[in-house]
């Protein structure tokens, strides 16, 4: 299934690009992240040392914040949109 992503923040600038479409070995959110993570510009963003999901970047499927804990599944159609946090002073 392919899926489009939507990336917003540090994450935009990271990638080079505000969208783009990748196609998914396994329709769920840790599946979707892991593929993401092989993008070297976003491994240290989307992945802890640990191998953990980092937890402060929001992931939303459609208009609805999700958990990544509960590694929810996508449906044909879905947009995974991910904001990573901005900071500054």
């Amino acid at each position: 299934m392919d899926l489009e992503v939507k990336l917003f923040g540090p994450l935009r600038m990271q990638a080079g690009a505000d969208s783009f479409k990748i196609k998914l070995t396994n329709n769920n959110l840790s599946s979707a992240i892991n593929q993401l993570s092989h993008l070297n510009e976003l491994k240290d963003t989307l992945i802890r040392p640990d191998g953990e999901l980092c937890q402060s970047v929001i992931y939303l499927i459609g208009n609805e914040q999700v958990n990544i804990e509960d590694n929810p599944v996508f449906q044909q159609g879905d947009v995974l949109t991910l904001l990573a946090p901005i900071s500054g002073g």
